[in-house]
């Protein structure tokens, strides 16, 4: 009985660190696509891949590191999708 407890706490603890948040200043991979901001589809797109830097960017540290982490993401975001850096920052809801 013990070692099936000692398994089940191991496998609980593996999921619980299988879903922690990491603090790194990444967003999730996503290949390159021009967007069309005249579709509202890709407008809603564009910001939910601003909103996914926001919370990146929020995890990743204080203020100052929060900040220049999500510039950094932003503009990994407009050019990934072909816009602007303005077009990204106004993309924020």
């Amino acid at each position: 009985m013990k070692v099936a407890a000692a398994i089940a706490a191991a496998v609980m603890l593996l999921a619980m660190w299988a879903q922690s948040g990491s603090n790194r200043c990444v967003v999730p991979f996503e290949a390159s696509r021009q967007l069309n901001l005249d579709r509202v589809v890709d407008v809603d797109h564009l910001a939910a891949d601003t909103a996914s830097a926001a919370r990146a960017a929020q995890r990743h540290g204080p203020r100052d590191a929060g900040a220049l982490c999500e510039d950094r993401l932003l503009d990994e975001i407009a050019t990934r999708h072909g816009v602007s850096l303005e077009q990204v920052r106004a993309s924020r809801r």
